[in-house]
């Protein structure tokens, strides 16, 4: 996919808007042939303060294990992003147009 197949899609999604304050989310980690491994929540806390965005996520796994990672996310402006973790190898980079990241 491209970003710009996007570019006019609605609604206009803006991370910086997006994450500030509480967030929920779920996920589920498959293994290559599709069998599921292991499901998660996650509450995420979004903190604002400049062009920073910090995202603190507390994951709960269905196995009962805790776990937490917390995002500094640069606004580099023209929506564009780089984020960074301590448990994350380099630094992410990500762009969005319309609806899309």
């Amino acid at each position: 996919m491209k970003i710009n197949d996007f570019m006019n899609a609605n609604p206009k999604f803006v991370l910086e808007d997006y994450f500030d304050g509480k967030t929920e989310a779920w996920g589920l980690f498959h293994d290559r042939f599709g069998n599921l491994k292991r499901s998660f929540k996650v509450d995420i806390q979004g903190t604002r303060s400049g062009d920073e965005l910090t995202l603190d996520e507390k994951f709960l796994y269905d196995d009962g294990e805790n776990d937490q990672r917390i995002w500094k996310i640069k606004i580099l402006g023209n929506n564009k992003y780089s984020g960074t973790a301590d448990d994350v190898v380099g630094e992410a980079l990500g762009e969005s147009k319309g609806n899309a990241l």
